[in-house]
């Protein structure tokens, strides 16, 4: 594989794993510079790059600047003087100028779905279904397997209470847990609340939901708030796997684009403007 396609192959992983990345391209150059136009340099969130677009100071500062780009999730246009005679010279002496262009390039963050059981798997289908990248973290090797889980982001086996150490979460990422037990699920909420999760989901019961509530506020270590949605979904009326998973992904999209989850049909219309004929 040549450098250019292991560049985008890069880029489409990030993607999938719902990293922001930041590709920053020489866009013009003038008399002598480090690179020509067309080099690119993938820059992700943490400093960690792949190509280069001339390396040395020139390279650091837009490093720098694409970190920036990323937080704020907004291109930038740079101009650097290489000119030794020039005053706002970076300290390099190509003697030219260069212009870069730094994009960013976001996508969705996964879903992570604790628990590969069966309704973490038809949460995983709908997910699939609609577009939507996902995480699934299972302590049992049978249900955290690529061969269950062929679309997703990522397949993390191993204990519960580990499981969103290993897994990237952001104030973007909302997190479905589902488990094969009560302790699983408890230990699960407990883990999330202290990330930056912008939502939590919990199946249960009115009444285990309660008892979630009532430990978590009793231990005091970790702050019970608003994040978590519990019982989780919308009531659609049916609590087969299938159906359970359909209320919770429509819970997930109406809150991820803001909308109201009421039936359109009773939405009221705006008036028509008066025609002047």
């Amino acid at each position: 594989m040549n450098e250019e396609a292991m560049l985008f192959e890069r880029i489409a992983a990030a993607a999938r794993a719902g990293r922001p990345v930041a590709l920053a391209v020489v866009t013009g150059t003038s008399r002598s510079s480090p690179r020509k136009a067309g080099a690119r340099m993938l820059v992700h969130a943490d400093g960690s790059t792949f190509g280069t677009i001339g390396g040395g100071v020139l390279e650091s500062l837009v490093i720098e600047e694409a970190r920036k780009a990323i937080a704020a999730g907004a291109p930038v246009r740079l101009e650097y003087s290489l000119d030794p005679e020039d005053p706002d010279n970076i300290t390099m002496c190509c003697g030219g100028e260069v212009e870069i262009f730094v994009d960013v390039i976001r996508t969705q963050a996964p879903i992570v779905i604790l628990g590969g059981g069966h309704v973490g798997e038809r949460i995983a289908r709908v997910a699939e279904a609609i577009g939507i990248p996902y995480i699934v973290a299972d302590d049992r090797a049978a249900y955290a397997s690529r061969e269950r889980f062929p679309a997703a982001a990522d397949v993390c086996h191993g204990p519960f209470g580990e499981a969103l150490s290993r897994i990237p979460v952001t104030r973007e990422t909302f997190v479905v847990i589902c488990t094969h037990g009560h302790a699983h699920d408890l230990l699960c909420l407990r883990e999330a609340l202290r990330t930056e999760a912008a939502y939590i989901g919990v199946i249960a019961s009115r009444g285990k939901a309660e008892r979630f509530r009532r430990q978590i506020e009793e231990e005091g270590v970790v702050r019970y708030d608003d994040r978590v949605y519990s019982p989780i979904g919308l009531d659609l009326g049916d609590s087969s796997p299938g159906q359970i998973a359909l209320s919770v992904m429509a819970e997930i999209v109406g809150i991820r684009s803001g909308g109201t989850a009421a039936h359109k049909r009773l939405a009221v219309e705006p008036p028509a403007a008066d025609v002047i004929k």
